[in-house]
């Protein structure tokens, strides 16, 4: 079998590769109380068509073909519940399916047109922002998607949105901010730091353990580094407290490589603790509030605690990282999605690329000024 994982709330992930459809490795995960819970919903699927269902592009189930878009948007729900997906999210999901226009939401799935997609969205456009209408689009598309509803959802037309550009960090507003707080917020300090030097979500640094932070550094190339795992994430649940859970996808569970000075600097400012240890006390939203109360001292009014993992972004851009390196280091699972996210940042770096280029070779046409031009 696969291999397994012990997720925060107790039960066992089984993670499987099943084979290959088109060229593609396909993997398949199982959630349950134990292994053997794992292995029997495994021998399930197998049963019912495993890889060839996926081959043909079946239903997950049967029973689903004459499912309403209400009771589909139930089943993805409950999928993403069971998938351990953060509670917060399965309260907006809920939120969403709650408040979408009864009409369409009792439309048989299988039957449902492209016409019928577009619709709904056009009557979202005339009460909701934009942005809010592609959330609740967004979430009906990966709905039906995931019940393989198979519509030409490239052709809805959405209203644009006005998306903030991206600033390109340097170093020195990291280290402002850093040293802003060294003394004064120890904490604060240290949240800045793996935020802005190992691209940790605000939810992954506030669960970070002792345990997950290398002990020994590892030498490549003469150079000194440490590793940080990112294994877990502390959210706020459906009741309003905080529960610590796996991140928000596979792909979000990485190892991060760091300087083994960033390691070295975090045992300094905050005392390594036992391994089972959190590094930082209190939660997210706390952090954002004490950042928003500072931000102004230091110039940046404007600017949000989580853009500071931008600031790795603008780094490992710089550095030559491609999409699917800097989709793997910040753990997003589409590449794709990191490129068009950060795309602003990339076409800068091209700028500066080409300006750097284009000044080496136009050093090649420039006249030798102790040259006599009157010479023979």
């Amino acid at each position: 079998m696969g291999s397994y994982q012990t997720l925060p709330s107790g039960k066992i992930r089984m993670r499987e590769y099943v084979g290959t459809v088109d060229g593609k490795k396909i993997y398949k995960s199982f959630t349950g109380k134990t292994k053997k819970d794992c292995n029997s919903q495994y021998k399930t699927w197998v049963a019912a068509g495993g890889l060839a269902s996926i081959a043909k592009g079946e239903n997950h189930n049967e029973k689903h073909s004459q499912f309403t878009v209400k009771e589909v948007l139930d089943a993805y729900i409950e999928d993403c519940r069971n998938r351990e997906i953060s509670p917060a999210t399965i309260k907006n999901y809920a939120s969403i399916r709650d408040s979408a226009n009864p009409d369409f939401m009792a439309i048989i799935a299988s039957e449902l047109s492209i016409d019928d997609l577009q619709s709904f969205v056009n009557g979202m456009n005339e009460t909701l922002q934009p942005s809010s209408v592609r959330t609740q689009y967004g979430l009906v598309r990966a709905a039906l998607r995931w019940n393989k509803i198979n519509l030409p959802f490239d052709q809805i037309k959405l209203k644009p949105i006005k998306k903030k550009k991206l600033k390109e960090f340097d170093e020195s507003d990291a280290q402002d901010a850093m040293d802003y707080f060294r003394d004064s917020d120890p904490e604060m300090y240290a949240y800045i730091s793996l935020t802005s030097g190992a691209s940790l979500r605000p939810a992954e640094s506030m669960a970070l353990t002792w345990g997950d932070i290398s002990k020994k550094p590892i030498v490549i190339d003469g150079v000194s580094l440490g590793t940080i795992s990112v294994n877990k994430a502390t959210v706020r649940g459906e009741g309003g407290k905080y529960i610590t859970k796996a991140p928000k996808s596979e792909a979000g569970e990485r190892i991060v490589t760091v300087p083994w000075e960033m390691i070295e600097d975090l045992e300094m400012v905050l005392t390594r603790k036992a391994d089972d240890k959190n590094l930082l006390d209190g939660n997210a939203c706390a952090a954002s509030h004490r950042w928003g109360f500072h931000r102004k001292k230091l110039g940046m009014a404007d600017m949000r605690l989580y853009d500071f993992r931008h600031y790795f972004v603008t780094n490992a851009i710089n550095a030559g990282a491609t999409d699917e390196e800097l989709a793997a280091m910040t753990g997003h699972s589409d590449p794709m999605f990191t490129h068009r996210y950060y795309a602003d940042l990339m076409k800068q770096h091209r700028s500066s690329v080409n300006a750097k280029l284009a000044s080496s070779i136009a050093a090649r046409y420039k006249k030798d000024d102790t040259t006599d031009d009157t010479t023979p």
